[in-house]
């Protein structure tokens, strides 16, 4: 058999370059790799994370039950009609003695504005609803303050 040598010559580079080629897939693999492993240490950190933030939930909701539970039992043992409301001004508790003074029932004036509730009688709604609104723009200018100075900024 005659030996060409082009032919050799070709076949060496042709050999070099696919070393080269293997060589440049190992790398590439490698780096994959490494990068996959770290985005599997990145998740199980975060995993860690939001098991430890549910955990801390978990027991922030269980005291706010309880206290909500101690909460609307003391307000059921006052003798005295009680009604609160919020920023916006509608009812959001009522204990069964208001309930009793003003004829009405739970499910059917929660949500209602105050002024609905007390619709018929003197002007002391308009002072509630006075106080509400200062209250409102108080509770607005706390809020940002606290945005801004968690965001950095100081003003």
């Amino acid at each position: 058999m005659i030996e060409n040598p082009s032919i050799n010559k070709l076949t060496m580079k042709w050999d070099t370059d696919l070393t080269a080629a293997f060589h440049i897939f190992n790398q590439y693999t490698r780096r994959l790799e490494e990068s996959y492993t770290q985005l599997q240490n990145r998740v199980k950190e975060i995993d860690r994370e939001m098991a430890l933030a549910n955990a801390r939930l978990k027991d922030k909701v269980l005291e706010l039950d309880s206290l909500t539970i101690y909460l609307n039992s003391l307000l059921s043992s006052i003798h005295s009609g009680v009604i609160a409301v919020n920023l916006e001004g509608k009812v959001s508790t009522i204990n069964t003695a208001a309930e009793k003074i003003l004829r009405v029932s739970n499910s059917n004036i929660m949500g209602t504005r105050v002024e609905e509730v007390f619709k018929n009688s003197d002007s002391g709604t308009s002072l509630l609803l006075l106080a509400l609104e200062k209250k409102k723009k108080l509770y607005r200018r706390r809020t940002e303050s606290n945005n801004k100075t968690r965001n950095g900024k100081m003003g």
